[in-house]
């Protein structure tokens, strides 16, 4: 499987460059761009279909909760919340948050999610390769 393509959503630019580098250090990922609020995050999901983001709940404007009630269901990338508070967790999971990461992260908590996050898109991947494309509807005759 190619490596999975993660967009990284943090107001914080030392919290971004800390989970760069501990993803890169877990490695299967590439890094394809960094935002520091939720409108260029949206912009950049649009824009470069990530697989996976990494999104912080807590920033100015528009929070990590609000992007994601703007992304369409039916395209969306995996999101994995980051944030210091555990109050939002709920809610998260209620508006299809693929994970929870509490900062500061811890290691093995990143690559539990990561290995989860792989075997998502595995099946993904299996599912679109069994199914084959519909050509022509078939419809009932009249």
């Amino acid at each position: 499987m190619m490596a999975k393509k993660v967009l990284i959503v943090d107001d914080e630019l030392y919290a971004r460059e800390a989970l760069e580098d501990e993803l890169l250090g877990l490695g299967g990922v590439t890094i394809i761009g960094q935002c520091n609020n939720a409108i260029d995050a949206l912009k950049a999901i649009n824009h470069t279909r990530p697989d996976v983001v990494f999104l912080d709940i807590q920033m100015p404007r528009v929070t990590g909760l609000e992007l994601l009630a703007m992304l369409d269901p039916e395209t969306m990338p995996k999101v994995v919340f980051v944030t210091a508070y555990d109050e939002f967790a709920v809610q998260a999971f209620e508006d299809n948050a693929f994970d929870y990461l509490l900062k500061p992260i811890e290691t093995a908590r990143l690559k539990k999610s990561l290995d989860k996050l792989s075997r998502e898109l595995n099946r993904q991947e299996d599912y679109q390769a069994i199914t084959p494309a519909l050509e022509l509807l078939p419809c009932a005759g009249h």
